[in-house]
């Protein structure tokens, strides 16, 4: 029985032994894999850092081209007016003339600037649809309806 015993022991001894060995071989193979990944980091931040410093170059040079393209312009330093998008003046008549039209107490005025704007604003946007003109032929439409109550009431 003692030697049974002893047996036992020597069994136990050995599977800590084994379980000690096994836990430094994942141990070893952990910081093996940590050392990688580590290094595979480290390897995508300087891509990351090197291709962010690049762009960051580009958008420089951009801004930089931009601004030396723009500075002699008519709008003023650092903007550019597109060929397209050069104020209509008969879509600011519009506008103008909506405004007054709404503004105005007399009716008979109120009719009157609400239709010319609405006219207005009609070629403006038959000739270039903007904004502008959009807003004018609304405010015509607008003051040539107040116009009109004022007429009949």
């Amino acid at each position: 029985m003692a030697e049974l015993e002893n047996k036992v022991k020597e069994a136990a001894e050995q599977a800590k032994d084994l379980t000690r060995a096994a836990v430094d071989d994942v141990k070893g193979e952990a910081e093996l894999l940590k050392t990688d990944a580590k290094g595979y980091a480290q390897s995508a931040l300087e891509d990351v850092k090197s291709e962010g410093k690049e762009v960051v170059a580009e958008l420089k040079a951009a801004v930089k081209k931009e601004t030396l393209d723009t500075a002699g312009t008519e709008g003023g330093a650092g903007y550019r007016e597109k060929e397209g998008d050069k104020p209509n003046g008969i879509a600011i008549a519009s506008v103008a003339l909506g405004l007054l039209a709404i503004v105005l107490s007399w009716w008979l005025l109120k009719l009157a600037c609400g239709v010319v704007s609405l006219v207005l604003g009609a070629k403006a946007r038959k000739e270039k649809q903007t904004t502008l003109a959009t807003v004018g032929f609304v405010l015509g439409a607008l003051g040539t309806v107040l116009g009109i109550l004022g007429l009949i009431f």
